[in-house]
C-alpha cells in the first residue's frame, strides 16, 4: 500500500466531494424550501443528484479510469443507496437538535472517509 497514492487519491476524493456537495446542497435547499419536502426525502433526492455528478469525476480524475463501465456505475449507485439511507437516518435522528442544515453537514461528514475507503477498495478498483 502506497501512502502517497492514497492521500491524493484521497485529497483529489474530497475535492470532488466538495463540488458535489455543493451541487447536493443546492438541490437539498431547493427541495426542502422550494418544493417543501421533508429533510430526509430531499437528502435522498439531492445525493442522487450528486452522485451521478460524483460518479463521473471520481472516476476520471480520481481513479484515473479511462472509462466507466455498467458494473462501475452500479457498484457506486448502490454506495449511494446506502450513504444515502445513513446519513437520512443520522440526520433523522439529529435534525431536532441541530436543525436540517447543521445535521446534514455532520451526517455527511461522518460518512467521508468511509466512502472513500469504499470506494477506493470496490467501487473503483482496477480489473
Amino acid at each position: 500500500m502506497n501512502w502517497r497514492i492514497w492521500a491524493f487519491q484521497l485529497s483529489g476524493y474530497t475535492a470532488v466531494q466538495i463540488f458535489a456537495i455543493g451541487v447536493e446542497y443546492a438541490s437539498y435547499t431547493a427541495m426542502i424550501e422550494l418544493l417543501g419536502l421533508w429533510p430526509a426525502w430531499g437528502n435522498a433526492l439531492a445525493k442522487l443528484a450528486a452522485g451521478s455528478v460524483a460518479v463521473v469525476l471520481h472516476s476520471k480524475f480520481v481513479f484515473g479510469q479511462k472509462a466507466i463501465d455498467a458494473q462501475t456505475v452500479g457498484r457506486y449507485f448502490l454506495l449511494l443507496a446506502i450513504n444515502a439511507t445513513v446519513t437520512s437516518f443520522l440526520l433523522t435522528m439529529i435534525v431536532d437538535s441541530f436543525g436540517p442544515y447543521w445535521a446534514k453537514i455532520a451526517s455527511d461528514c461522518l460518512m467521508i472517509l468511509v466512502n472513500f475507503v469504499i470506494s477506493k477498495r470496490f467501487i473503483f478498483q482496477k480489473n
